[in-house]
């Protein structure tokens, strides 16, 4: 599907295989395929010019170098690496890789060292994408490549602003996807959805979470997957409890 990124998994086990692993058994049209896919899931029309074929996406280049100065101290940098490969497993979300760099080295060298030195040096393009867009949506203030002129990723528009706020009609059926962020309407169906890149989800909980978050009473960032799936868990358990004690309450 056009703009959503493909994440091939194994036809056994269903896991998510990581590109070199099955890249030399299949034809090379479909790799070609697949490396298109993922440039055009992170294309975009630059406010500068009228680049049409224009992506955000760096290319594979591991021999890249950073012409500047970053220092960072050596073991932080050995656990950003650990993570970074866990990442490329499919062992870890991209929010986790990005929590920590953004928490150890801060804003300015996480941007250097993730848009710099590790977005070229992950050789599937799928996870590359991933990690992209996970920091595109943290960070969205950006600038383009081919001219170098400011724009917000998420909307697309040139200049920098403060918020990116989504405005949807709660009467239309309409869910981001909250691991590729594709926006998604279910026309019928029951509750349980499955995204084409693999999320499983409740559709109710869904809505009810992204109208919660709309209106501030949700204190996580629900794109953060394991923190949301923590903060659901502990809600349950609260509401079963509180459940449980006006139950009590009410035969005394």
């Amino acid at each position: 599907m056009h703009g959503v990124l493909p994440r091939v998994r194994c036809p056994i086990c269903l896991v998510a295989t990581h590109f070199s692993w099955w890249r030399n058994g299949v034809p090379i049209g479909l790799t070609v395929k697949y490396n298109k896919l993922c440039r055009q899931a992170r294309t975009v029309t630059p406010p500068c010019c009228d680049d049409s074929g224009y992506t955000h996406l760096p290319r594979y280049n591991p021999g890249r170098e950073y012409r500047g100065s970053l220092k960072l101290l050596p073991s932080h940098l050995v656990q950003f690496q650990n993570l970074c490969k866990l990442f490329c497993r499919h062992k870890v979300e991209p929010r986790v890789v990005l929590d920590y760099a953004l928490g150890t080295f801060g804003e300015e060298k996480t941007l250097i060292l993730v848009n710099e030195l590790t977005l070229p040096r992950i050789e599937d393009p799928e996870r590359r994408a991933t990690l992209l867009l996970s920091l595109m949506y943290l960070r969205p203030n950006t600038k383009t490549k081919c001219c170098g002129a400011e724009f917000c990723f998420n909307y697309k528009r040139e200049g920098h602003h403060e918020t990116c706020e989504e405005e949807f009609d709660e009467d239309n059926d309409l869910v981001r996807c909250r691991s590729c962020r594709s926006l998604l309407l279910k026309v019928e169906g029951c509750n349980t959805v499955n995204c084409v890149c693999g999320f499983d989800m409740n559709w109710s909980r869904e809505k009810i979470l992204h109208q919660q978050c709309k209106k501030g009473i949700v204190p996580v960032d629900i794109f953060d997957i394991p923190l949301t799936n923590d903060w659901l868990a502990f809600h349950d358990r609260q509401t079963r409890v509180m459940k449980n004690l006006r139950t009590k309450w009410a035969y005394k």
